[in-house]
């Protein structure tokens, strides 16, 4: 009984009645956010039916069966949104649209900007406190399960860019205010912990380097108030500026895990953003906040600190100072890679990545809750002085730089596996819709020959697969003018693989969908330069034949461009 004893946190009977109450918040918001885009989806319907059902005449009358199939599809779809709240086309919720799609007013900012208000009006009673903080850390796990997104083909892209851009903007920023606060006066407790707050990533940062520099609680108030104010202002003005200068999701991912300081708020922007901004700052993200224990070295070296029992050697401070709550995040990356069956995928319903997926909004919600409800006027106050300037001005040049970077770059857009870096000069599919590759892929089955029955710029005919491994498998392309090309490919993640040789050396294909049989198989790419409806044999059976076209046009292909074969 004692050793269970010593497993509880004394006093976390405190935290009860702040942690429900933020739970409940979150619970309430969900709801709305979910009501508000029912309503979203079902205005986008009522309006898209009479085309749809005009496309679904006219395929009739041509009698183009796959047509026909693919335009029942769709408005089928339409019509259950629409269903879904009991309307009819001649409804319309523009109130809706207008604040789900234009305004962005998802359950983020909701959480956010109503726990301001909450916590600045009527405010929350002191007993919530203790629990409000402890819900902020439980973006933490969302962060860790947000791993089933990714595969190691994703880590590898981030892996050079990602790393050399976190660390020049980190370094470069925590040696610029470091030097500064020492060129103006201010003491080095408060420039150290104001160097690697507005360098690595906020709060965490500068906790993790306070005891080495020595700062006064009054410093980490000051440095803590800054970084929030700056993070707070940061949160509300960079998705809408996103917005109005054109910037994909991938870039402002990249530009937020750059400009953001504090990390709860850098993920809230960018999922704000959406899915993609999403995936690309958490990637990037991961990569700086591992850059912890290097700032703490670098302060010990730039102030001449000496070790005098204080245990901060090189590798002490690694141990001590390493983020251990990432290695969660590559653990589920590293399962995910692997394709392991009976683990399924964050698509694949009913397994346990996907049940993983189902839940880290709901850390992400309670979490943002907490933020909100912590954000206090009267604690921004605090912040003040030179050193508030000089960090702030460093937190804005670093803000502009990397949007300039981002821009001039179009930093990896495939970081987050959803575009590509350079967009393809003829492209078939809009790359605003992200596109998804089949988690569940066994490369032995897909082994055989295949033709060709619907294609986007591709001149092949057939293709064959032979010796497919977990690894890697080889191809040979038949073009429909009778030459046959070999190459090799390596699986790159979950239905993906990519040519080391040949003319598509380097492209990566996706599998988009293929049916339980291996049957019939639809193979795309990131970038839209060509996309192919693949079949076991030239008679494919109408059914198939409208589900493959269906997944082309459910990962953003124009269908109007898709050619039969010759």
């Amino acid at each position: 009984m004692t050793t269970l004893r010593s497993l509880v946190v004394p006093g976390w009977t405190k935290i009860i009645p702040g942690l429900i109450f933020c739970m409940v918040f979150a619970w309430i918001v969900m709801n709305i956010d979910h009501t508000l885009g029912k309503y979203h989806i079902a205005d986008v319907a009522s309006a898209a039916i009479p085309s749809l059902e005009k496309e679904l005449a006219e395929a009739t009358a041509s009698g183009d069966a796959a047509a026909t199939a693919s335009a029942k599809g769709k408005l089928a779809k339409q019509q259950k949104a629409l269903d879904k709240v009991d309307g009819t086309v001649d409804d319309a919720w523009p109130v809706a649209t207008l604040l789900y799609q234009k305004f962005q007013f998802k359950y983020v900012a909701m959480l956010l900007i109503g726990g301001i208000l909450i916590r600045n009006t009527i405010g929350i009673p002191e007993s919530f406190k203790p629990g409000v903080a402890v819900a902020r850390p439980l973006i933490k796990p969302g962060i860790i399960i947000l791993g089933v997104h990714y595969v190691w083909s994703d880590v590898v892209r981030v892996g050079g860019t990602g790393m050399l851009l976190a660390a020049v903007f980190i370094f470069g920023t925590a040696i610029a205010v470091m030097w500064l606060s020492r060129k103006y006066g201010v003491g080095d407790g408060l420039g150290g912990i104001m160097g690697a707050g507005t360098g690595v990533c906020g709060v965490s940062a500068i906790i993790a380097t306070a005891p080495v520099v020595g700062a006064k609680p009054r410093d980490m108030a000051y440095a803590i108030g800054t970084i929030l104010l700056f993070g707070t202002a940061m949160l509300f003005i960079m998705p809408y500026l996103g917005q109005w200068l054109g910037i994909s999701q991938p870039q402002f991912g990249a530009w937020s895990a750059l400009a953001i300081l504090n990390t709860a708020q850098l993920i809230a922007a960018a999922e704000w953003y959406g899915e993609e901004a999403r995936n690309t700052a958490v990637l990037i993200n991961a990569a700086r906040i591992m850059l912890i224990p290097l700032i703490v070295v670098f302060a010990v070296w730039f102030y001449g600190i000496k070790d005098e029992g204080k245990n901060i050697g090189f590798w002490a401070t690694m141990r001590a100072k390493f983020p251990i709550f990432i290695l969660g995040f590559f653990a589920l990356i590293i399962l995910n890679s692997a394709g392991i069956a009976f683990l399924g995928g964050p698509k694949a319903a009913g397994t346990p990545l996907w049940a993983m997926d189902a839940v880290y909004k709901w850390f992400f919600a309670i979490g943002f809750a907490g933020i909100g409800l912590s954000i206090s006027i009267e604690d921004m106050k605090k912040a003040g002085g030179k050193a508030f300037v000089i960090g702030s001005g460093a937190a804005t040049a670093k803000m502009i730089l990397g949007l300039i970077v981002v821009l001039l770059l179009g930093l990896v857009a495939a970081l987050a596996g959803c575009a590509p870096v350079e967009k393809a000069e003829i492209s078939f599919r809009d790359q605003n819709i992200p596109i998804t590759s089949i988690a569940l892929f066994e490369p032995a089955k897909f082994s055989g020959h295949w033709d060709v029955v619907g294609r986007f710029g591709s001149k092949n005919c057939a293709l064959e697969v032979v010796n497919a491994t977990e690894g890697a498998i080889n191809l040979a392309q038949k073009s429909c003018l009778g030459p046959k090309t070999h190459s090799a490919a390596q699986i790159t993640g979950p239905g993906r693989f990519t040519p080391t040789e040949g003319a598509n050396k380097g492209v990566e294909y996706w599998v988009l969908w293929v049916d339980q049989s291996y049957r019939t198989a639809v193979i795309g790419t990131v970038a839209g330069e060509f996309g192919m409806i693949l079949n076991r044999g030239l008679d494919i059976p109408a059914d198939r034949l409208a589900a493959a076209r269906d997944v082309l046009g459910w990962n953003g292909y124009d269908l109007n461009r898709l050619n039969p074969r010759p």
